[in-house]
């Protein structure tokens, strides 16, 4: 993130401004496909500041499988059973990124459990649970720049999904656009992990794909809605960067 860059580490190089990241168009977080379901792998590179970069060779991998497939943008459907992380390694301008997202592949042919005769309605065909919700993330950025001499802040309201995993496990993601008025508007991306014990929930979302988290704790009301709060300030040489909100999303 820009910002980030702005705070921490000076913002004194360009060539820091314009080094790329990954950005996994599909598949995105949470989804789930049966058993040789066609799964379109798509993935982009671009700067901090959004500017688009060619990725010269990409390999998608899948952690702890030996499954492999070349490309930026394919179409596979051989993907393993289970719940996958499935990485993406590029190479983009001379550099070695990699990008993760996490995935579901359910056997298929759980059918509808037929009709069950006279003793009930035959059940609706097994397989795991998992629970969705949508909503928003309402988050405000506030950072100040010593190297730069300057701060900004501003709201930056975006939409966040949540997904449980069998074993009380959560992931989700979720972005929203900083207003800094005139420094611009800028995008930020959350990759949600956590737990859910009972009605409450708690974990740490990442910023950017990168390694920096912020924790959260909320709950889950009997309506199915889960709200969380998130406050965290970073700290370096160069600056400071606090991020902090809430998300409220709705049981699907």
């Amino acid at each position: 993130m820009l910002l980030w860059l702005m705070a921490c580490d000076g913002g004194s190089s360009a060539s820091d401004v314009d080094k790329p990241y990954l950005l996994i168009v599909s598949p995105e977080e949470g989804d789930v496909f049966e058993e040789g379901e066609d799964v379109e792998l798509e993935v982009e590179a671009e700067t901090a500041d959004g500017i688009p970069v060619d990725i010269q060779q990409a390999t998608w991998t899948v952690d702890g499988e030996s499954w492999e497939e070349e490309g930026d943008h394919e179409r596979v459907d051989d993907l393993p059973l289970g719940d996958l992380d499935l990485v993406v390694s590029a190479t983009v301008e001379g550099a070695e990124l990699t990008a993760e997202v996490g995935i579901a592949i359910e056997e298929a042919g759980g059918g509808d459990g037929g009709d069950g005769g006279d003793g009930g309605d035959g059940g609706d065909g097994g397989g795991d649970t998992l629970t969705t919700w949508d909503g928003s993330l309402d988050a405000n950025v506030w950072f100040y720049s010593s190297s730069w001499g300057f701060e900004g802040e501003g709201p930056c309201p975006g939409a966040m999904a949540v997904q449980e995993r069998p074993g009380d496990s959560l992931t989700g993601s979720g972005s929203c656009v900083a207003d800094l008025s005139d420094l611009g508007d800028y995008d930020v991306v959350f990759d949600l992990a956590g737990t859910k014990n009972g009605s409450n929930v708690s974990g740490d979302l990442s910023v950017d794909k990168g390694s920096d988290t912020i924790p959260f704790t909320g709950s889950v009301a009997g309506d199915g809605t889960m709200t969380a709060s998130f406050d965290k300030t970073f700290d370096s040489s160069g600056g400071e960067l606090r991020i902090w909100g809430t998300f409220t999303v709705f049981e699907q």
